[in-house]
C-alpha cells in the first residue's frame, strides 16, 4: 500500500500568527508539503478567518466526531478545549501537529504524536525554494512582535541559524 501523503492539524495560536503575519506560507505547505487541517472550533478562535476563506485557499476544514468531543470535554489540566480536539484529532487520524504550546506539546509527546513548531514549516519550503530566506526571516520577526509570549526573541534566533544552515546545506547540495 502507498504511503500516504503527510497531514497536519493546526492549533489556533500558530493559526492566528501566520493569518497575522502571512497566510500564503499556509497555502503553500498545504499545497507541496501536506494537508493543513483546520477543526472547526480553532477556526472559531480566528477572527480574521472564516471556513469558506480556508476552503478556497486549500486548508481542509474538520468537524471533529461526537465520541472525539466527548473526549475532548473531559478535563485535562492545562489544555484548553480546542488543544484537547487537536491532540485527540492528531492521534485518531495519525496526522502530525502543528503548535508552539508547550502544555499541548507535552501532551502529544505522551502520546507519540508528531510535532513541528509554528515556525518550523517554513524550513520544508525554503529547502524545495518555494519560499524565500529572507521572507521566512521578516516572517519570523513579525510573528514574534504579534505574539511574543509563543515566539520569543531566542526561538526567533534559533530558527534563523536553522535557516543558515539550510542555505549552507543547500549550496553544498549545487557543487
Amino acid at each position: 500500500m502507498p504511503d500516504r501523503p503527510p497531514a497536519f492539524v493546526i492549533d489556533a495560536n500558530v493559526l492566528i500568527d501566520y493569518t497575522d503575519s502571512d497566510f500564503s506560507i499556509l497555502v503553500l505547505f498545504s499545497e507541496h508539503i501536506g494537508t493543513i487541517h483546520v477543526i472547526t472550533d480553532v477556526l472559531e478562535k480566528v477572527e480574521k478567518l472564516n471556513e469558506a476563506e480556508c476552503r478556497r485557499l486549500g486548508l481542509a476544514i474538520t468537524e471533529p466526531t461526537l465520541e472525539q468531543y466527548l473526549e475532548a470535554g473531559q478535563k485535562t489540566p492545562g489544555l484548553a478545549f480546542d488543544d484537547k480536539l487537536c491532540l485527540i484529532l492528531a492521534r485518531d487520524c495519525h496526522w502530525a501537529l502543528i503548535s508552539n504550546d508547550k502544555a499541548l506539546r507535552s501532551a502529544c509527546n505522551g502520546a507519540s504524536i508528531p510535532l513541528l513548531w509554528g515556525l518550523e514549516i517554513m524550513l520544508p519550503l525554503i529547502e524545495k525554494n518555494l519560499l524565500s530566506p529572507s521572507l521566512a526571516q521578516k516572517t519570523a520577526a513579525r510573528i514574534h512582535v504579534l505574539n511574543p509570549g509563543f515566539v520569543n526573541q531566542q526561538i526567533v534566533d534559533r530558527f534563523n541559524k536553522r535557516i543558515s544552515a539550510l542555505k549552507t546545506k543547500v549550496k553544498q547540495r549545487k557543487k
